[in-house]
């Protein structure tokens, strides 16, 4: 469970685990009803993937991201907070939303807005926790990756990039990332998410799905009548940057991605919806610690089941 927006308590926050659990504030309105509900068209280079098969299968997978907290949460807890040092409270300060929401905007004019508070206090906290883990509490000024940064090249361009490698001129790119306006995740002049059919409807316990039971995608060929849901899908972004997982978040709502292996190399894995008030910046500790590899955690994926069709 989150612990409450408020400030940081040295009660509440005795580790680095207590710290991730910190609840992020309401997400700001946008600033006039039934803005920013678009989202940008699939291109020629989206579809166009070389060598690539295109996506075929999506599969809704609920423990795609709690899978990874049974093996972060001891690593955390062991993180203890001493709030009497000055590197400790920079890493409090630096990670938690009642501190990081202060500059950001009150309202939402753009999507650079989102990005702003995605970045802030999602994306950036998770990898402060991330370097902690790695380097310690105090900031090593002398490892500079991993680190978070827009993207430079590529065919297609996802909104930051998780970076990682043994030196700056020798990056590695384990992770895309896409951010999108409140209202781009959500059906037009209504309050269901592009994602309801997907992340939702299929928990529904009366229909007693299988786990692996994929959705058929049909890859776009004309390009004008793509869907919402198919023009915020980031396989083209995570195959172009050649990762295998990614995260598409609205700061309200959170989704993490994984694409398939082997046989199901055309298959994307959904995570259940991970909503702003339900502990997003420790989900995301735990995504990106998988994706650099330091949680020594094999990320489970049941293969692909489409005989339904």
């Amino acid at each position: 469970t989150s612990l409450e927006f408020a400030p940081p308590d040295p009660a509440k926050i005795k580790n680095l685990n207590d710290l991730l659990r910190a609840s992020l504030p309401p997400v700001p309105p946008v600033y006039k009803p039934k803005a920013l509900q678009s989202t940008k068209n699939v291109t020629a280079k989206d579809v166009d993937l070389p060598e690539v098969k295109p996506l075929a299968k999506v599969v809704h997978l609920p423990r795609l991201v709690e899978q990874l907290r049974d093996k972060a949460t001891p690593v955390l807890r062991e993180m203890q907070i001493d709030w009497n040092n000055t590197e400790h409270l920079e890493l409090v300060y630096a990670i938690h939303p009642h501190v990081t929401i202060r500059p950001l905007p009150p309202i939402i004019c753009s999507e650079k807005d989102v990005e702003s508070l995605a970045s802030d206090m999602i994306l950036r906290p998770a990898l402060l926790a991330i370097r902690a883990v790695m380097y310690g509490m105090h900031h090593d000024f002398d490892n500079v990756t991993p680190y978070i940064s827009s993207a430079a090249v590529g065919a297609v361009i996802p909104d930051a990039l998780l970076v990682s490698g043994p030196s700056l001129d020798k990056p590695v790119y384990p992770l895309t990332m896409e951010v999108k306006t409140p209202p781009a995740m959500m059906v037009k002049n209504t309050d269901i998410s592009v994602f309801e059919d997907v992340t939702e409807r299929w928990c529904d316990e009366k229909l007693d799905i299988p786990e692996g039971t994929a959705m058929k995608f049909n890859w776009p060929t004309n390009l004008a009548n793509c869907n919402k849901q198919t023009r915020i899908l980031v396989w083209s972004e995570m195959v172009d940057y050649n990762c295998d997982m990614g995260v598409l978040t609205s700061v309200d709502r959170t989704i993490c991605l994984a694409r398939g292996q082997g046989k199901d190399d055309d298959t994307l894995y959904l995570s259940s919806v991970i909503y702003w008030d339900d502990c997003p910046i420790r989900d995301m500790y735990c995504w990106f610690a998988h994706a650099l590899g330091i949680s020594k955690t094999d990320l489970k994926l049941p293969p692909a089941n489409s005989t339904w069709w």
